[in-house]
């Protein structure tokens, strides 16, 4: 009997996140983060920066923008920041770039539950795996309708928001 791709999805998401993908997520963390402080150069990351400004405060960091709001407020306006140049990461077999989906989520998570680093780069390891597990499985017929990040972007911040 052949296992279902969410059956095999569950079951790799419960294994231990070793260093080596840690250390990969970091890097990961790094090249989005720089994106995102680059983005909010730009005259949409203004409109993120003044959205922030008027949004209810919360414990998390928005780039560039008001020094704290909710976590809901973050992820919107810090995936947006790292999405604005489109210079992030890509995984071209999936078609999609899951860091300005995945990590702005993870954060604003790990800010509201006070997680360590290591919660976190576990979090993004397992975002992106869903995220790109899914996206190799639609395959590139998908992308010809929709657009993949926005397809499997949401699982893998769910995944990643979901896990502690």
């Amino acid at each position: 009997m052949t296992s279902s791709l969410t059956r095999r999805l569950v079951k790799l998401l419960q294994k231990p996140i070793d260093s080596e993908a840690r250390d990969r997520a970091s890097l990961h963390l790094l090249d989005w983060l720089a994106c995102s402080v680059s983005g909010r150069r730009s005259s949409s990351g203004e409109k993120f920066a003044k959205y922030s400004r008027d949004a209810q405060e919360g414990p998390n960091p928005i780039i560039g923008g008001k020094s704290v709001a909710s976590a809901e407020t973050a992820a919107f306006c810090n995936g947006g920041l790292g999405n604005v140049l489109e210079m992030d990461d890509i995984h071209k077999t999936a078609i999609l770039h899951p860091g300005p989906v995945i990590i702005p989520a993870a954060l604003a998570a790990a800010f509201d539950r006070n997680c360590s680093p290591k919660e976190l780069l576990d979090a993004i390891v397992k975002g992106y795996e869903a995220t790109i597990r899914l996206g190799r499985s639609l395959g590139s017929e998908h992308y010809k309708f929709w657009h993949n990040t926005s397809s499997c972007g949401a699982f893998g911040a769910s995944v990643a928001v979901g896990l502690r």
